[in-house]
């Protein structure tokens, strides 16, 4: 059994046209226009929000715990301390 190599049939047929053009490139680019600044800003977007709800489970939870003590230093440094309601 032969491995890897030519393949007869496989591939575009010579002389065929490809497929990608300068005019769908140009169509393409269009369209992604407005959605570079959505690509850039959901992640940022994403991580405000999950910072603003851990802040929101630590002060409910309290600074107890290993994590949830690093975690309050972290926001303490900051600038953004977090005060137990207990």
């Amino acid at each position: 059994m032969k491995h890897g190599g030519h393949r007869p049939g496989a591939g575009r047929p010579a002389g065929s046209q490809n497929a990608d053009t300068a005019a769908m490139r140009a169509a393409l680019s269009g369209l992604l226009e407005g959605q570079v600044a959505v690509a850039i800003t959901s992640p940022l977007l994403a991580c405000a929000t999950g910072l603003f709800g851990l802040r929101v489970v630590l002060i409910k939870m309290g600074p107890e715990g290993r994590i949830a003590t690093r975690l309050t230093r972290l926001y303490a440094a900051i600038g953004w301390p977090i005060r137990s309601t207990k």
